[in-house]
């Protein structure tokens, strides 16, 4: 079981000129480039100017502005360390030379906390998003367009951190307050659109979704040149969120145009591009295209294994992916391998969804079970079934699935009767709980109990198993 990656576009705060003191203006020419998408342009620009302004011995904070750019456009061209840098530099200057309420120290900390939520540590970002917000709201009037960033950033650490529901309800705060009116605001309507769409499809409402991701992506090829990596990840949004509808037809195109995009504009390990790929390779992978899906897989393990050398979710996620399609193919000491690469990244990551660790789990014990390792799958199916026991209901499908997996795996090891028929028992009161939702024995009732007829035939084993014992 797998779901389509989904780009989360964050949104840096603007600056905004301190009245007491001049700043070091941004050159036009990299505002420019900034606009068309062209990051490393704008860097190389941005660079020059910030050590001339460095040399001239400015005041307080003359260079802030260009601090705060350079982090800006660090983040998207995929720069992280020089994201970090700048982004140090410009909340020690900010805190050290303005009032504590000042709007510059909360647009600091805003881009601070994102770039530590991109490098992974989403729990380091939350209060640094929380203390930015209320300055925002302390010095900003309700409907300034930074104070809707404030709020889709804090959404975008929530919905990192898989607390999706209070991701939704920023991410409405946000649409709430802004009025897109300019190109600037258009531009920033589609991000927050996109995102409010993409953790609606991250909760099932897919068809609810649909909507805010067509809309994301109207905006952005209305406001933004062509070619343009907002216009990649609207692309990418719309696309997974078609997938999880099941119309993979319509989904590959989008995805195909959003990979071209962003292999012509960003660097070649960028991380958004290895996201791109990998929606791509997925949904190939549901047209039986496995063969063009594998390259894109692995060079989406190559990009994210570089830049998360430790361990990382969506490094363990790439691993994971590259697996099932080496199992498609019965290429299992391939795919064994990917399996430990996933799993030891899920290990050592801080934030590791348990739901996506237990999926790998479950996939890497469907494999040993193939090739008759039932002692081997086993354990795996456990530790897998412990997080569904915590975190699903009885009728969840994969906790019904995983109880059957590991019933049937002990049955055919011929061991532990008695659990087997217990862990059976288990899916079937799963099954007739998702069987009395349905409002009658329609074409989906059926289709439900066509499904899952083996556990109700291994529970039946397991009864003559358990019987035969006891003679």
């Amino acid at each position: 079981m797998r779901s389509i990656a989904l780009v989360m576009t964050l949104l840096m705060a603007t600056t905004v000129p301190a009245a007491a003191e001049r700043r070091w203006a941004v050159p036009r020419v990299v505002e420019r480039a900034e606009r068309k998408g062209d990051y490393a342009a704008a860097l190389l620009g941005l660079r020059a100017e910030l050590a001339r302004c460095e040399a001239a011995r400015p005041a307080a904070t003359t260079c802030l502005d260009l601090y705060q750019t350079v982090v800006a456009i660090a983040m998207p061209a995929g720069d992280l360390a020089m994201a970090q840098e700048y982004a140090a530099k410009a909340l020690a200057l900010a805190r050290r030379a303005l009032p504590a309420q000042h709007s510059d120290i909360a647009i600091a900390l805003s881009n601070m906390a994102l770039v530590l939520q991109t490098r992974g540590d989403p729990v380091a970002a939350t209060p640094l998003y929380i203390q930015a917000l209320a300055i925002f709201q302390d010095v900003y009037r309700p409907d300034h367009p930074d104070l809707a960033v404030a709020w889709n950033n804090l959404a975008a650490n929530y919905h990192v951190l898989g607390l999706r529901a209070e991701a939704e309800t920023a991410y409405r705060r946000a649409l709430e307050i802004l009025k897109p009116k300019s190109r600037e605001t258009k531009a920033l309507a589609a991000r927050l659109s996109g995102n409010l769409g993409t953790v609606i499809t991250e909760q099932g409402r897919d068809t609810e979704a649909e909507p805010f991701l067509r809309k994301a992506l109207a905006l952005n090829e209305a406001v933004l040149p062509a070619g343009h990596p907002d216009i990649a990840s609207s692309l990418g949004n719309l696309g997974g969120n078609l997938a999880a509808q099941g119309r993979h037809a319509e989904a590959l195109p989008m995805f195909r145009r959003a990979v071209e995009t962003q292999q012509a504009t960003l660097p070649a390990d960028h991380l958004d591009l290895a996201t791109s790929l990998t929606n791509l390779a997925l949904t190939l992978m549901d047209l039986g295209k496995d063969a063009e899906a594998e390259s894109m897989l692995t060079r989406a393990v190559a990009i994210r294994q570089k830049a998360w050398p430790a361990g990382h979710p969506l490094t363990a996620q790439a691993w994971s992916n590259l697996a099932v399609l080496l199992d498609r193919g019965k290429r299992y000491s391939e795919s064994e391998r990917a399996y430990r690469s996933a799993i030891a990244q899920y290990e050592d990551a801080p934030y590791a969804s348990p739901v996506a660790m237990a999926a790998t789990l479950r996939n890497f014990a469907d494999s040993l079970a193939l090739q008759y390792r039932y002692a081997e799958a086993a354990p795996l199916y456990r530790l897998a079934l412990k997080v569904h026991h915590r975190l699903h209901p009885l009728s969840h499908p994969e906790r019904i699935h995983v109880a059957w997996m590991l019933a049937t795996t002990l049955q055919l090891h011929g061991q532990a009767a008695p659990e087997v028929r217990t862990l059976l028992r288990q899916a079937h009161r799963g099954v007739l709980e998702r069987m009395a939702s349905h409002p009658g024995y329609g074409r989906q009732a059926q289709a439900e109990i066509t499904a899952h007829q083996d556990v109700f035939l291994r529970e039946v084993r397991a009864a003559w198993d358990l019987a035969a014992g006891q003679r």
